[in-house]
């Protein structure tokens, strides 16, 4: 799962660079491939990642509901 995140995250950095390149030459095409490249890192990487890192983990433990909120405003000094 590592490698194919890394894999995606060069081909991201890869398309970001053609694209601006593209742009620098004013290529009609620039801003799409731009626009590609954020997409995939919006709706690829960014969730593949995230699932790679909280696999195995108490998603409870991240959450803040009423019983945290009254234990953080006990323990708030002012």
């Amino acid at each position: 799962m590592k490698r194919i995140i890394i894999l995606l995250l060069i081909l991201v950095i890869l398309i970001f660079s053609i694209g601006f390149y593209m742009q620098i030459q004013e290529h009609p095409k620039g801003n799409l491939v731009v626009g590609i490249a954020v997409l995939s890192m919006t709706f690829v990487l960014i969730p593949v990642f995230l699932i790679h890192r909280y696999k195995g983990k108490k998603i409870k433990d991240y959450t803040l509901d009423d019983k945290k909120i009254k234990e953080l405003i006990d323990n708030c000094t002012f």
